[in-house]
């Protein structure tokens, strides 16, 4: 009888550590599957986030072209106001220097030609 009090006894352990053993499985699928949505997360939160960034760069991107657009038009508005006094100031230059020789003929014929007459 000992020996079957033994066997119950050690069917029992054996009972005891089935379940320990199957807890311990339940427990790491439950394990997994917690990683499983964790990972799932974050992929969704990956993606998310990877398009969240291109839009921003397609965004800043059409900003650094709206703004090489304006400065290109200020260039042209610097060259042309520059072309534009440049062709001012030579032509006031331009004029001075004819009413200079203007005043130097007149006088040139008052003084030399007026006489020889």
């Amino acid at each position: 009888m000992d020996n079957v009090d033994n066997i119950g006894i050690v069917l029992d352990k054996l009972d005891a550590e089935n379940m320990n053993v199957l807890l311990q499985k339940e427990n790491v699928k439950d394990k997994l599957e917690q990683y499983r949505k964790i990972k799932e997360t974050t992929e969704e939160q990956f993606e998310l986030k990877t398009e969240l960034l291109k839009t921003t760069v397609a965004e800043l991107e059409e900003q650094v072209n709206q703004m090489r657009d304006e400065i290109e038009l200020i260039r042209n508005d610097i060259k042309m106001n520059y072309e534009a006094y440049m062709n001012e100031t030579c032509s006031n230059k331009t004029n001075m220097v004819l009413e200079v020789l203007s005043k130097y003929l007149c006088r040139f014929y008052v003084t030399y030609i007026s006489k020889m007459s």
